[in-house]
């Protein structure tokens, strides 16, 4: 099981790079849909290589997500906010979730 984490962003890089982190080891991609930051959220994002970074306006947030989705390489998606990180106990699951796969 491949899987692409889908993140919304618009102004975040106080959160963007904890949000990162906690995916690295689970996540196969990081799609960041980012509606035009000017602050610095793209130029973190980009320190990673595993993130992909698409700037779009803002759609909406059901239309900005779906993007994402649609754009994401994996059909696994795991949607999260650039304000959360990935719990212990989610970490664990989907990395036996993975192992099982």
């Amino acid at each position: 099981m491949k899987i692409s984490a889908v993140i919304i962003t618009l102004n975040e890089e106080k959160n963007i790079r904890a949000c990162i982190e906690s995916l690295i080891g689970i996540a196969d991609e990081i799609l960041i849909i980012d509606s035009l930051s000017v602050d610095r959220t793209e130029s973190i994002a980009k320190e990673y290589d595993m993130v992909r970074f698409h700037k779009q306006e803002w759609l909406g947030y059901s239309e900005q997500k779906n993007l994402g989705n649609r754009i994401a390489k994996h059909s696994t998606i795991l949607s999260i906010d650039a304000d959360e990180v990935v719990s212990k106990e989610l970490r664990e699951s989907i990395v036996r979730l993975k192992a099982e796969s």
